[in-house]
This record gives C-alpha cells, structure tokens and sequence, in this order.
C-alpha cells in the first residue's frame, strides 16, 4: 500500500513540475526539463544516502526522515507569491526539487528493503509481483488526481503548484504514522552477531527490540508460517533459513534460547524436553490436530500469540489443538 501511495505521488509530482513550468511559469521546454531533470538529480544521491544509513537493514527512522523531507519540499513547491504566483521561481525551485528527490531516494531504499526481506523465499516472487500491480493502480490513480487538481485549478483560478499541496497531503500521513516492521529478531540469527553487537551496528533498534519475543518455526511446519506471521506484524523465522534442517531438536532450543524466540513446532518432543529438564526456557508453541497451515489454523495462532504474549516472553508451555487451548508456565513442576 505505502509503495502504491508512492507511485501515485510520483505521478502527480512529476506532471505538476512540467505543468508548474510550461502554464505557470512560461518556460520554454528546455527550462522545463530542467526542472524535470533535478528530481532525477536528487533520487539517486538519496539512494544512496539511505542505503548507508540503512545498512542493509529496515531503518524506521530513515523511511521518516525521507517521508518528512518529501513533505516539506512539496510543500515549499507549492507556497504562493511573487510575479508568476510561484514564491520559488525557477531558481528557487532547482534546490527544493533536488532535496525532493534526495528525500525520495531515502524514503524508498528502506521501503526496498522490506519488501525483499519480509517475505519468505517462496512467496517473495508473488509478493513482489502483487507490488508491482498496484503499483500500477497508484501510478494511474495519481494521474486521475493530477487531473482533478488542474480542474480544480482552473475552476476556482488557482495557479498550477497547488498539485504539489495535493502530493504533500497524500504523504504526510505516511510520515507521520507509517514505520516499516523492523525484524529485529531475524539480524542476530542469521548473521550470529551479539545484542551488543547487533545495537552498536544498528543504533534504531532498541534493547526492547531485541527483547521482543520472536517465533522460530520448527521443520515440521511450512514456511509458509513465516509470511502469515508477518502480515501480522509477528517476527518468525524458519529453522531452515538458519540452521541445517536435519539439526537435532536440543540444537533448535539452544538457538532459541540464545535469540529469545518461541519455537513454534508440531512436535511433542519438545514439551517433553522442558519437562524432563525443568528448564524455563524457550517458549515452545506446540500445533495439534489435522489443521497445521496457516490458512486453517493461523487466525487461531495469531490470537493466542497476541493473548498470551506476556507469558511467552517470561517462559510458558503453550499446546493449541482443536478442542481446547493449555498455557503453562516454565518451568514445568514449579
């Protein structure tokens, strides 16, 4: 949604420069594309600017600053005043519209980089085929809008940079509510750093962050689990992107136990771990019955991981199936 909303930005900002520029203005068409050209200037210095400070990660703070940045420079395109009704002029409007575009370029970097690393391997090329097309319905709805501004325009005798007041408004709600899901869980594991380690790499995560229960979805159980989880906002991971499947199950608790994440599993053999070692930790989430994917049992999942986080994040046995639902908690016979 949020990269559709883009697109849809795009498509106005770019036919408002051109209309800022040949019916308000009264460019000829090489200063016109001049104008054009800044936007292009700007969007890859802020690519980037926004991979470095990402680091290769889902930097929240960086999707805001870059949101923040595409609203004030809009805004700024779109002030009143001066001889052509334009406060900015052709001159003034080169710099905004180069930090437009630097802006644009930070902003997406990180939006990029949550497409590619939320989904599991085999959904990313639906994901990101889906994105595309509504992509699309953005770009076409943003030329929709376009038009509608310039009616309006000529109707009530506004002059033609109001469009840009048009795009601030479809992005300031991104800027001030939207932030991309940091997986936070998912740095430590796959690049075995430390908490120490991973805070001091990534200065946007929190100690809460990394405190944060996450789910480590046992061989037993699609990986499918992992791109149902994350539409609903749930860290998993699958223990074949982070360990050899054939691994034994003390293998799984020790990785759990170190990352502070909940093994999600259709084995018993874990509960009976807990209870013949009295250990008080990982949180094992054990899936019974015949229903095990997640387009029959994930609604269900999905409430009891949210019910009962606070005793998954202290330690807890927790057994779903279809009749009832048992929460116990670590360590078993206290």
């Amino acid at each position: 949604m949020v990269t559709s909303s883009f697109w849809l930005l795009g498509s106005i900002v770019q036919q408002a420069v051109n209309s800022l520029g040949k019916s308000q203005l009264g460019l000829d068409d090489q200063n016109t594309s001049i104008l054009a050209a800044t936007l292009g200037v700007g969007i890859p210095i802020g690519c980037l600017i926004g991979g470095k400070l990402s680091a290769g990660r889902i930097n929240p703070r960086v999707v805001a600053v870059g949101a923040m940045g595409i609203v004030i420079s809009l805004g700024l395109m779109s002030l009143r005043g001066g001889e052509k009704d334009h406060l900015l002029g052709f001159y003034g409007s080169i710099p905004v519209l180069i930090i437009a575009g630097i802006s644009t370029g930070v902003f997406i970097v990180p939006i990029q980089v949550a497409v590619q690393a939320l989904p599991p391997a085999n959904e990313k090329g639906r994901i990101i085929a889906l994105m595309n097309q509504v992509n699309w319905i953005g770009i076409i709805l943003g030329a929709v809008i376009f038009k509608a501004s310039v009616t309006f325009c000529e109707t009530w005798n506004q002059p033609r940079n109001t469009a840009f007041a048009v795009g601030a408004l479809v992005m300031l709600p991104i800027a001030l509510f939207y932030r991309p899901k940091v997986n936070a869980g998912a740095i430590m594991p796959a690049e075995g750093h430390s908490r120490e380690e991973v805070l001091a790499a990534y200065p946007y995560l929190t100690a809460d962050d990394l405190d944060a229960v996450h789910v480590l979805v046992d061989m037993n159980l699609t990986p499918n689990w992992v791109g149902y989880f994350a539409t609903h906002g749930i860290d998993s991971t699958h223990w074949s992107t982070v360990g050899d499947p054939a691994a034994p199950d003390t293998e799984l608790m020790e990785w759990a136990r170190i990352n502070h994440a909940a093994i999600f599993t259709y084995d018993l053999d874990f509960g009976t771990a807990l209870a013949l070692t009295g250990a008080a930790g990982p949180s094992v989430i054990q899936l019974r019955g015949r229903d095990v994917l997640p387009s029959q049992a994930g609604s269900t999942v999905v409430k009891v991981l949210q019910k009962y986080a606070a005793e998954i994040e202290a330690g807890a046995l927790v057994v779903i199936d279809e009749t009832r639902l048992r929460v116990r908690i670590l360590p078993l016979g206290d």
